[in-house]
């Protein structure tokens, strides 16, 4: 009977142990888990040490607005029939190309991340665009550069006010003058073409 008892103690023993085991090894699992979990988040989800997230949400669009800006003025320039649109659409790529640099320059030694290509949205966009001929074309791509220039001179204002990085807020501000300008020539394009 002492035997069973002990035989059963002992065995008891052993089971806790592999439990207690078993346990460690599963919570370690979890924790690894947890670390690989954490490390891999996408970079235009955290926030930069010189930026916040406002910063980085900043950069996303503009950087964006600019490539799609670009694409757009390039395929006015080889399509489009009015000469506002055509004038318009120059000076947009001349500008949004050295912007889209500055951009890029600035983001990169700040440590955040520029798009380099367009969203979903600017990409149906530019399809819808660009399946227009003529002077239905000229229309719509001058209706586009007011709306577009509208939200983006919103989000270069907001950035020159709210950002946190210096380097951000003053490339913001010095561009705002320029995407004025589109607007302006945009609206007239728009009469144009009417």
């Amino acid at each position: 009977m002492k035997k069973t008892i002990v035989l059963a103690a002992v065995i008891l023993s052993i089971t806790a142990c592999q439990k207690k085991e078993q346990v460690t090894q599963e919570t370690t699992q979890v924790s690894d888990t947890t670390k690989v979990v954490g490390t891999e988040t996408p970079a235009t989800t955290t926030t930069p040490a010189t930026g916040s997230v406002q910063d980085q949400e900043f950069v996303k669009k503009a950087s964006i607005g600019g490539l799609f800006e670009v694409e757009l003025g390039e395929y006015a320039q080889a399509n489009g029939t009015h000469a506002k649109v055509k004038e318009l659409s120059q000076h947009i790529i001349t500008d949004h190309k050295k912007a889209n640099d500055e951009l890029k320059a600035i983001a990169t030694k700040e440590g955040l991340v520029p798009a380099t290509a367009l969203d979903a949205e600017k990409e149906a966009k530019v399809k819808e665009l660009k399946a227009k001929k003529g002077a239905e074309f000229d229309k719509a791509y001058a209706e586009l550069m007011v709306s577009d220039h509208k939200a983006d001179i919103a989000e270069f204002k907001k950035e020159a006010a709210e950002g946190q990085n210096a380097a951000l807020k003053a490339f913001a501000q010095k561009t705002l003058p320029a995407l004025e300008h589109h607007l302006t020539m945009a609206e007239e394009a728009q009469k144009a073409v009417k």
